[in-house]
């Protein structure tokens, strides 16, 4: 069973399956009854929303786990990884079923502040942060050690939504009262953000314009028992948050930052899929931006290019064994664009 069925995230899952669910049945919660995909389940329930009516969601779910009898329940947003994560942690009887870790690091996976302070503390190299409110002086501080420009954005967010480019001090200062925001180093070339302000102020604003460089995704599945032997890495053509191509990418950096990654969220108790998204800086550093304690967007595309996590999911936490995926060539696929795959538009 998925929950928010009618997300970008649901419709990848079901992509991966497409072609091998002879024998499963897939059902899905949604809070609106409309959703994209939402006719590709079995089966669909309507369910209060997560974040702003947890009690009422919470006896929801329990009336539909009792109806479904799930071997597995995938939450396929930020919510409800949380929601399910303090579920199982109150002992919840299907909560062994649900694919997530423990309520405190999927809280701090969510919360991109508290993602900093646990990777500061266990030497993994997040994006130097701040959080608002903040005083002027520290505020300066942090100019003083990372430049301008800044970024501001969201502490708990997704696909860049909210996130802005501050180009002096004067900007900063109008953010530093707001609670709940976070101040990072931008990551990436300073120049071309300053000639494409200069540009804006002589020649106009263009109507479609994107500083978004190439993300690093990394991808990982750690196990039930905590081990992680499975890590994915891609570099992502990225607009307004979505991914709009990936090509697999075999960096040793990458592949071992997603090896020491997936050590240190195992020991803090985070089970299931876990994506890590990364971008290097100017010097050729990459740097850790954002965890997501989920599926994500780009699943299906991955599956597409060897690394098959939904089945690495079911098989593992609930024994089900899916077919091997191969391409029409029937060799790995090594780049693809996103929007070409059914459902993920």
């Amino acid at each position: 069973m998925l929950l928010s069925g009618g997300s970008l995230v649901a419709n990848n899952i079901l992509d991966s399956l497409s072609g091998r669910r002879s024998g499963l049945s897939v059902a899905a919660t949604n809070s609106v009854p409309d959703g994209p995909g939402l006719d590709r389940f079995d089966q669909i329930y309507k369910v209060p929303e997560t974040a702003t009516a947890r009690r009422d969601f919470e006896d929801r779910l329990d009336q539909i786990l009792e109806v479904q009898q799930p071997d597995l329940v995938i939450p396929c947003r930020d919510d409800d990884v949380i929601a399910l994560a303090e579920l199982k942690e109150r002992g919840h009887p299907w909560g062994p079923r649900f694919l997530c870790g423990g309520a405190t690091i999927s809280s701090a996976l969510h919360d991109k502040f508290e993602s900093y302070r646990f990777c500061a503390a266990r030497g993994l190299p997040f994006v130097p942060t701040l959080r608002t409110p903040v005083s002027r002086e520290l505020a300066s501080t942090f100019v003083e050690r990372h430049g301008l420009p800044l970024l501001v954005k969201p502490a708990a967010g997704f696909a860049s939504r909210g996130v802005r480019i501050l180009l002096t001090r004067e900007q900063l200062f109008q953010s530093l009262d707001i609670e709940d925001l976070l101040l990072q180093r931008f990551l990436g070339e300073p120049s071309e953000v300053l000639e494409a302000w200069n540009r804006f102020h002589t020649q106009g604003i263009p109507l479609f314009h994107s500083f978004e460089g190439l993300k690093h995704s990394i991808q990982v599945m750690i196990d039930p028992d905590g081990n992680c032997n499975d890590v994915f890495c891609s570099v992502n053509v990225n607009r307004n948050g979505t991914s709009l191509s990936l090509e697999r990418h075999d960096d040793e950096e990458a592949l071992q930052l997603g090896r020491d990654c997936a050590a240190e969220l195992a020991s803090a108790g985070a089970r299931g899929p876990i994506n890590i998204q990364c971008q290097k800086a100017p010097d050729g550093k990459l740097w850790i931006y954002e965890f997501n304690a989920r599926f994500s967007g780009a699943t299906a595309a991955r599956r597409l290019m060897g690394f098959d996590e939904v089945a690495m999911a079911l098989a593992r936490y609930a024994g089900i064994l899916l077919p091997p995926v191969s391409n029409k060539k029937g060799s790995r696929v090594s780049r693809i664009a996103v929007d070409k795959i059914d459902g993920a538009a």
